[in-house]
């Protein structure tokens, strides 16, 4: 059983504790911590644990194996690098720092530790994306050349204080979630060699953008474009990714809401193939389960920290780009 404490209650925790109990088997609750006094007593009194407004006390510990650290950007090298040095696993949500400064410093620190350190790339672990990534990885349908990613969301429907400042999101709707569709570019094509991005304000009031078009050019020699906005006008949720190769094209795609959730996976070739069409498919099971099989088993996660930092540095190039361009 893995002991954990929840650093940030915030909406994604939500997800997670959903995770959590589903594998109440692998893990137990220990700690819920948020400065917001109410959020971790919320959390504490459902869950029948300890609660705390400073992430430290649930550091120093013994009882503690492993932290979930769910705040916002700004916020997850001191959490993340002070982790370590207590000696717990973590796992920490995207994007994992907002400079690679703090991505290398988190890096280090969990490596000098000896502790696991994985990265919430969620779509890596849902069983759509992970399916066409097997399908590439073993050549079915020849070389793949080229990625379009399209991620669309209703903003306003989770925007938070915090996220309408750069210095605390990191960026804007890019940077915030547009690093999952390049994780799983960069899984199927590799790292990435040149970027470059555009970003607009179309609907929200915050610093970074809420719109952005990127394009990347990947070692692999194959070409990437993301399409990332939270500025639409209905509340449901949009995440594809597709994949040309020399004979089809994979098109794996996540819709709706929860939970009213769809996944599909559809090859489009000579003819058009449906290999996974059903409800569902939201959920973060699939990387807590891998999180506790690395902690258990010895194993590095497959979004450990130097692979996380991959897309975060993408995405960076992509930014100084458009600073460029403009």
């Amino acid at each position: 059983m893995i002991r954990m404490a929840l650093i940030g209650c915030g909406s994604v925790s939500r997800d997670h504790l959903t995770s959590l109990r589903t594998l109440r088997d692998r893990f137990r609750l220990e700690w819920a911590v948020d400065v917001n006094e109410e959020a971790a007593r919320r959390v504490a009194d459902e869950w029948g644990c300890r609660w705390a407004t400073d992430y430290r006390r649930a550091l120093d510990d013994p009882e503690v194996d492993a932290v979930d650290i769910a705040t916002p950007h700004h916020l997850h090298a001191e959490m993340a690098v002070t982790s370590a040095e207590a000696g717990k696993h973590i796992f920490l949500e995207k994007p994992m720092a907002t400079t690679l400064e703090d991505a290398d410093r988190i890096i280090g620190a969990a490596e000098r530790a000896g502790v696991v350190l994985m990265v919430g790339y969620v779509f890596r672990y849902r069983p759509a994306f992970r399916m066409l990534h097997d399908i590439v990885e073993e050549g079915r349908y020849g070389r793949p050349f080229l990625a379009h990613g399209l991620m669309e969301v209703y903003g306003p429907h989770f925007l938070a204080p915090w996220m309408k400042r750069k210095d605390q999101l990191g960026g804007g709707a890019l940077f915030s979630a547009g690093g999952h569709l390049l994780d799983l570019m960069i899984w199927n094509f590799g790292e990435v060699k040149r970027a470059f991005s555009l970003g607009e304000n179309k609907m929200l009031n915050m610093e970074g953008e809420d719109t952005a078009v990127a394009g990347f050019l990947f070692e692999g020699g194959g070409l990437g474009n993301i399409i990332e906005t939270w500025a639409v006008k209905h509340n449901r949720y949009v995440g594809l990714l597709e994949v040309y190769c020399e004979e089809a094209v994979l098109r794996a795609s996540l819709g709706g809401w929860p939970p009213d959730v769809r996944t599909r996976l559809v090859v489009y070739g000579e003819k058009e193939e449906v290999l996974i069409d059903r409800p569902g498919g939201w959920e973060f099971d699939g990387e807590f389960l891998h999180f506790a099989e690395c902690i258990e088993e010895g194993k590095v996660p497959l979004t450990d920290g130097r692979e996380a930092r991959k897309s975060l540095e993408g995405i960076l190039m992509a930014y100084r780009t458009e600073e460029l361009i403009r």
